[in-house]
């Protein structure tokens, strides 16, 4: 099969549709195209946030057994979420006595879980800052044989929009959105373990696939 031609020209065109006043109509992302792609990108937003704040609780646990004021001020020392991970990362080897219970996988465990969240950083950046484009002709959208009109904006030669070429968006989003929150469930668990309130040390978890349900454990 051969495929469709494809007139860049009329896709940027379309992306700036001249007004009556002759200026270009630019997209304001209130469309109503946009709405699954808003509330996906800031339920995957808000994971990513409360799972950092997660592991700013397990922080002030395990180095200050939970004196909130002091261990809150370093945690948010830095302005960037990797950098107050690591701090976290840097102390597990030097506090053995806050694991009660002889955990002896847990610094191990958490090293794990804080390498997984680094790895997942990458994504975060991809769906936060990957330029989104609204493709009103719909002869030119069911040449390229999609369904949806909101695509990744590679034409300008964003490298963050790239890495979502050829992928479905949404399902990319909720991905992001439920591997941030399984692992935020895990350090939720950790905490629990340290502090007594459950007598076994949890088991790593399974990151959700593509496409699937969520199968997370609530704990």
């Amino acid at each position: 099969m051969v495929a469709p031609y494809i007139d860049l020209t009329a896709v940027k065109r379309d992306r700036m549709r001249t007004r009556k006043s002759g200026m270009p109509e630019l997209q304001r992302f209130t469309e109503a195209e946009y709405r699954p792609y808003v509330a996906a990108i800031g339920q995957a937003a808000l994971a990513w946030n409360d799972l950092n704040e997660m592991l700013a609780s397990l922080f002030e646990l395990i180095v200050l057994g939970g004196w909130l004021n002091i261990a809150n001020s370093v945690w948010h020392s830095s302005t960037q979420d990797r950098a107050s991970r690591a701090m976290l990362k840097s102390v597990l080897n030097v506090v053995p006595i806050r694991w009660p219970r002889g955990f002896p996988t847990a610094a191990d465990d958490i090293k794990w879980l804080l390498d997984k969240v680094d790895a997942l950083e990458d994504q975060r950046n991809n769906i936060v800052h990957a330029p989104l484009w609204l493709m009103r002709a719909p002869n030119l959208a069911k040449a390229l044989g999609k369904k949806s009109k909101v695509y990744p904006h590679v034409m300008s030669g964003n490298r963050r929009a790239a890495r979502f070429e050829e992928k479905d968006l949404l399902d990319e989003y909720r991905w992001f959105r439920e591997a941030a929150l399984t692992y935020r469930d895990y350090a939720g668990d950790i905490q629990a373990a340290v502090e007594g309130q459950i007598g076994t040390w949890p088991d790593r978890p399974r990151e959700p696939k593509r496409g699937h349900q969520n199968s997370r454990r609530r704990r």
